[in-house]
């Protein structure tokens, strides 16, 4: 079984203002982390994926230090363009310690994505004071968890399609909305 993340995922501290960053979507401070897979550059085609470089201007690289972790590099795979495949039976993962100004007030996520995997996370971020303290998972519909509680699950990656998922949560009223933006496949 095999989870396929592609292009970026995206975390909002604040609604956008100045379009300086990738893309032209936000700046360093909106954006806490992008990555891309066709931004990658250093790899080949079936390398492991050691460094994910974060192009949102605060370096919050994604690393891998142990290889057989490590999600693969794959050019060519949609439409032309690479991915980062990550192996759900070897347990693949990519991550970075130490966000030291991670979103407290509003996240979205956006993320392209090809799985029929159910059961798994896309994305966990755990603080000091809780593990999982942002968790996207999907179990038969994509759920997400912010401090613990529920608080969103209305669209299914785990489709066997590329499909577009977009997640926004806000503290003042706690609640995380999600969709399906497009199922390409």
């Amino acid at each position: 079984m095999k989870i396929q993340l592609l292009l970026s995922f995206l975390f909002l501290s604040s609604w956008i203002y100045c379009q300086t960053g990738p893309g032209g979507v936000g700046n360093s401070t909106t954006n806490k982390l992008w990555v891309a897979a066709n931004e990658i550059t250093g790899f080949s085609d079936g390398d492991d994926l050691t460094t994910w470089s974060d192009l949102s201007g605060n370096s919050y690289d994604l690393t891998q230090g142990t290889a057989s972790l490590a999600p693969t590099y794959e050019t060519s795979e949609l439409n032309g363009k690479p991915i980062v495949r990550f192996t759900v039976n070897t347990n693949d993962r990519i991550r970075r310690t130490g966000f030291t100004d991670f979103a407290t007030t509003a996240i979205s996520t956006f993320i392209v994505m090809n799985t029929s995997v159910s059961g798994d996370a896309s994305i966990s971020y755990e603080s000091s004071a809780r593990g999982n303290s942002y968790l996207q998972f999907t179990s038969g519909a994509q759920s997400t968890y912010i401090d613990g509680s529920a608080n969103a699950g209305n669209g299914d990656f785990a489709t066997g399609s590329w499909t577009i998922m977009e997640v926004q949560w806000q503290s003042s009223d706690g609640v995380a909305t999600d969709a399906v933006v497009d199922e390409m496949g």
